[in-house]
């Protein structure tokens, strides 16, 4: 299913792309096992790094059946490197927005 939503996204900073297998031991490295971020969180932190690949995974499904665009967020500069992720899920004639970002970019007006 298509969806009416970009594939990729960029910005002056940024770029937001379709996750890859790969992602999972960055995404876990950066944030997933941070007790800090899950804090503001709906998941509890990852205690492996199989636990995010599943994770990945799921995105991954999700984009390609067209439910929903689980953009990878990274720096304009470096997107092997992902520092969050940001959920755009189609509700109706809405889009529901979350995000998550590595403590590290915290306070950097992303």
């Amino acid at each position: 299913m298509s969806l009416p939503l970009p594939e990729r996204l960029q910005t002056a900073r940024l770029i937001l792309r379709e996750p890859r297998p790969a992602d999972a031991a960055r995404i876990f490295a950066a944030y997933t096992q941070d007790i800090e971020v899950a804090r503001h969180m709906v998941w509890r932190p990852h205690t492996s790094q199989g636990e995010t690949a599943s994770f990945i995974a799921w995105c991954i499904d999700t984009w390609a059946a067209g439910r929903g665009r689980p953009y990878v967020l990274a720096h304009r500069d470096d997107e092997a490197v992902p520092i969050g992720m940001l959920e755009a899920r189609l509700l109706g004639n809405t889009v529901d927005v979350g995000y998550v970002l590595q403590r590290a970019s915290w306070g950097a007006g992303l």
